[in-house]
């Protein structure tokens, strides 16, 4: 669990742990993370369609179904199976970010599951300005270019709509209009920091 995410009940390890008890072919679950309540409005909806309330289990007979949402398995709260991991070969190292989605996609190679454990639950969220979303995004964007194959090319961009898609719809519903300016900037600031940090890794990767 990282140092920014809170419990939010006694009972998260233990509904954390469940699914590798039950099944032993499950190499690492990811718990729910929910918004602070003083969170921005529109960051609260990011993280309700993220981490949704059904929980689920996926091998990577599943990766052409759930596109790039396969290996969005977040170690703000996870737990790995030592065996599994240790077997993948760990972190990837050296790494800009998102070492996560690396691991998920190893452990789903290998031929193992990976979990959705919603009912075990944190509280995690970010209220970035804009400059720091473009930042962060720049990084994500560099590391998914250098590696790409091993995504198997699924596009972040179809689910980033939808997401989007979402979050527009309720906070106009809501009447939220203020928010949703906001979202939009925000949104403008991760799609422009993903293209220049995928951009520059191209540059870096030319003969």
């Amino acid at each position: 669990m990282t140092q920014d995410a809170l419990p939010k009940d006694q009972t998260r390890l233990q509904n954390l742990l469940t699914p590798l008890k039950e099944e032993p072919r499950i190499a690492a679950v990811g718990g729910r993370q929910i918004a602070f309540p003083f969170s921005a409005r529109y960051e609260q909806l990011v993280r309700s369609y993220n981490y949704p309330p059904g929980s689920h289990v996926w091998g990577k007979e599943q990766i052409g179904l759930l596109g790039v949402r396969a290996f969005l398995l977040s170690d703000v709260f996870a737990f790995d199976r030592k065996s599994a991991y240790l077997a993948a070969g760990g972190f990837d190292h050296p790494i800009l970010t998102n070492e996560d989605m690396l691991m998920t996609q190893r452990l789903l190679d290998s031929g193992l599951l990976v979990a959705y454990a919603a009912d075990a639950c944190v509280y995690h969220s970010h209220d970035f300005t804009w400059k720091q979303q473009y930042h962060r995004n720049y990084i994500v964007g560099q590391t998914l270019q250098r590696h790409q194959t091993r995504f198997q090319g699924v596009q972040e961009y179809v689910e980033g709509k939808k997401l989007a898609m979402s979050v527009f719809k309720t906070l106009i519903k809501e009447g939220r209009i203020l928010e949703c300016i906001g979202f939009e900037a925000d949104c403008s600031a991760r799609l422009l920091g993903n293209r220049m940090g995928k951009n520059a890794e191209k540059r870096k990767a030319m003969p």
